[in-house]
């Protein structure tokens, strides 16, 4: 192709070398963020074995498996920083294995063409395994995580097509390295995935970073649900969109200013905490909860009539009513009083969540722990022993 090797070795070691001072800049500002380290350090190996590659090209058997070694070591660390990206975990034999295995295997071999074939063979599994680890959690959605597969696919065709030339022209491998066409091109193909990686790979964690900040701006800190701004959203979208029925429930925790004070705001959180985790089990898939100020839940259930709005608001107001929560080892006992406003009623945003509030607030003034719906009201009847006929209990301990 008219190109110079020599060039094209140093070109994809200076951008080795950028990448790690990219990585670098990011690892310093979040050091907790342990995949930097280890891209720096596959990036380190990498160069190295280049440098070795350019530097030493008639290396004897006994020293020409260290420059595969470094290229698989510097793989194994990528499969490692990718896994890490990812959340998961990482193994040792994973990372420090392969290359002490194949310069095992090497030194046992005195032929080069299978030990250039078997080198490139590791590097083309490895480099499908880092694609793998990124296609894994491809429903984020981000776009630079497509890029970022596709250019360690290239690079594993480019390692396989080597592995293949060693087995199908086994005699003209007489170094370690042949310098031929083949090399060339995959060099080039070494260029563009290292540019096109390391953008990537910065891209992603932006993309990642700044999906992670949408998300907490759309969360409760204490509860985990989603909070006032998601609920907004979510009502007003649906009801742009949604030409189903569907109605929107309102839940306030009763006198929760007494649990506050008489056991403290630890246990006023722990509280919060489990009736959030109570209602965002208690409800079925394709219904939405949100905490939408201090004690006050609202919940959006989709597909039910009035009717199916009503029953399931009090199946899941008599679980808050019959819960324990436990706190310091003492059990604290809450009820919650809701209002529901069905989407038959034929409110804009402003008038549903009006309507739902009034209910609630009408199930406040008579007497608190029962549901309000228009046409539809909870019948509380009292018992000597426990001021209630709801007298069952379930032992909830909080998350």
């Amino acid at each position: 192709m008219g190109l110079d090797n020599s060039t094209l070795f140093v070109a994809n070691i200076v951008i080795l070398l950028v990448s790690v001072a990219a990585y670098m800049g990011v690892w310093l500002r979040s050091p907790a963020d342990r995949h930097w380290l280890s891209w720096i350090t596959a990036n380190f190996a990498l160069a190295a074995g280049l440098v070795l590659y350019l530097t030493a090209p008639d290396l004897p058997p006994h020293l020409a498996v260290w420059p595969d070694a470094l290229l698989i070591a510097g793989f194994s660390l990528r499969l490692a920083a990718a896994r890490q990206f990812g959340g998961r975990t990482i193994q040792s034999m994973m990372v420090w294995a392969p290359a002490p295995a194949f310069i095992v295997l090497a030194l046992l071999s005195s032929d080069r063409a299978a030990n250039y074939s078997a080198a490139n063979v590791v590097l083309t599994g490895q480099a499908c395994l880092v694609a793998y680890e990124f296609w894994r959690d491809r429903q984020d959605g981000l776009l630079s995580r497509i890029g970022l597969i596709g250019a360690y696919l290239v690079m594993a065709i480019s390692f396989g097509a080597r592995a293949l030339q060693g087995i199908a022209a086994a005699d003209q491998i007489s170094s370690y390295i042949p310098y031929d066409t083949l090399l060339e091109v995959h060099l080039i193909v070494a260029l563009f995935h290292l540019a096109t990686g390391t953008l990537l790979v910065l891209s992603l964690a932006s993309e990642r970073a700044a999906d992670d900040l949408r998300r907490a701006a759309m969360m409760d800190p204490l509860t985990g649900l989603s909070n006032r701004r998601a609920f907004d959203a979510y009502l007003r979208s649906k009801l742009e969109a949604d030409s189903s029925q569907f109605a929107l429930v309102l839940f306030d925790i009763d006198h929760f200013k007494r649990v506050n004070d008489r056991h403290g705001h630890a246990a006023g959180d722990v509280v919060l905490k489990s009736i959030g985790d109570l209602l965002l089990h208690g409800i079925s898939n394709g219904n939405f909860v949100a905490r939408i100020g201090g004690e006050e839940f609202a919940v959006v259930l989709s597909d039910v009539d009035a009717a199916q709005a009503f029953e399931a608001t009090e199946r899941i107001r008599k679980f808050i009513a019959t819960a324990v929560v436990t706190h310091d080892e003492v059990a604290i006992q809450v009820t919650a009083s809701a209002g529901i406003c069905h989407s038959t009623e034929g409110h804009d945003y402003d008038g549903l969540l009006e309507a739902a509030d009034h209910q609630l607030y009408r199930a406040k003034r008579r007497g608190r722990n029962r549901t309000y719906q228009r046409g539809h009201e909870t019948i509380v009847h009292h018992s000597a022993n426990s001021g209630s006929a709801e007298t069952s209990w379930v032992s909830m301990q909080p998350r």
